[in-house]
């Protein structure tokens, strides 16, 4: 809680979180639906304006196993009053790099006290180094450098210094994913950004993105993010 001294009214605090530098400020209601997020968020997300995230949950914005992990978190919050903080954790960008994150989430409360929703503060760590093992930061850097080729996990482990069983082994605790899951995340969230703001053809996506063809995309996108690239990129432009 914020307290003040004498004179001090700390109401408009919100106005200094909407414009502080690598800082995500953010509210959900108790479905997990974006109700206010500032200008930074926006640039995350990789949306054109604050009223593309407005009412949606992070299922439109994450592939599902993120958007799973990112709800189970709230869920946490919102159903059972805990409190998230400083959770470090590494998020794909809208331009598809690679970003290491510290979150902390509180239960939003009405005037009556009953949990409402929430309020939560991403800040992107740009000042110390990351959790990674620098084996797997060198793998991590060539897979976001090269998704449009084929991406082994022999040569990944090559990269890394490390056998094929000892780099899947060090990267998933790295990561808290498997190799492959990371490529095929990596992979649709570039794809989704492009959609969202090009008008480059589903089949130049797909060959940009790493994959052989429109229809290979169309499956993996559809299978990740619950509609067909066609239908995302009308839905969040």
């Amino acid at each position: 809680m914020i307290r003040s001294s004498e004179g001090f009214d700390p109401a408009n605090v919100g106005d200094v979180l909407e414009h502080l530098p690598n800082i995500c400020f953010y509210m959900k209601d108790a479905l997990g639906r974006w109700t206010h997020c500032n200008p930074f968020t926006t640039q995350i997300l990789g949306a054109k304006t604050p009223d593309d995230i407005l009412g949606q949950t992070d299922k439109a914005f994450w592939p599902t196993h993120i958007a799973r992990t990112i709800m189970a978190d709230d869920a946490s919050v919102i159903r059972l009053g805990h409190t998230l903080h400083n959770k470090a954790e590494v998020i794909v960008g809208a331009a598809a790099q690679t970003i290491w994150v510290e979150t902390t989430k509180v239960p939003a409360r009405d005037p009556k006290g009953r949990i409402c929703g929430l309020i939560g503060v991403t800040r992107v760590i740009d000042t110390i180094e990351p959790p990674l093992d620098h084996r797997i930061a060198r793998a991590v850097t060539h897979i976001e450098l090269n998704l449009e080729n084929r991406l082994a996990i022999r040569d990944l482990a090559q990269i890394a210094g490390l056998s094929v069983s000892r780099f899947r082994k060090v990267f998933a605790e790295s990561m808290a994913i498997t190799p492959h899951d990371y490529v095929a995340q990596a992979r649709i969230k570039r794809a989704a950004s492009i959609l969202r703001r090009t008008d480059t053809a589903i089949s130049q996506v797909a060959f940009m993105c790493g994959y052989c063809d429109q229809s290979h995309l169309t499956r993996k996108f559809t299978l990740a993010m619950g509609e067909s690239p066609g239908s995302y990129r009308a839905n969040h432009r």
